[in-house]
């Protein structure tokens, strides 16, 4: 987050992909976004509601809605989603280990 005269900070955007603001100078109207908060860094997953996190520093819960970080879990740095199963995946030089989704914010 941030522009060219100011140090850029990790953080997201929140876009409402059902809803359109008005047509840009291309003639698309673009996604309206909802929410911009600092934090969350690396990549991101989506499910359940919820935003997960994954950097160097480990693995962290948002809620996207209000941009609160809602835990973490350290040491697990997931490179995949399955949506079908609800669940994060990381698969590294140890194994696989697996982090289901349903029922974080709990």
């Amino acid at each position: 987050m941030g522009d060219d005269e100011e140090e850029l900070v990790p953080g997201a955007r929140v876009l409402d992909l059902g809803r359109r603001g008005p047509d840009g100078p291309g003639g698309s109207a673009e996604p309206v976004e909802t929410m911009t908060f600092a934090g969350p860094q690396g990549r991101f997953f989506a499910a359940d509601g919820l935003l997960f996190s994954s950097s160097e520093s480990g693995f962290e819960i948002w809620n996207p809605a209000t941009g609160a970080r809602l835990g973490t879990l350290a040491g697990f740095r997931p490179t995949h989603h399955d949506p079908t199963r609800g669940e994060l995946i990381e698969l590294s030089a140890i194994g696989l280990r697996r982090w289901r989704t349903a029922g974080a914010a709990a």
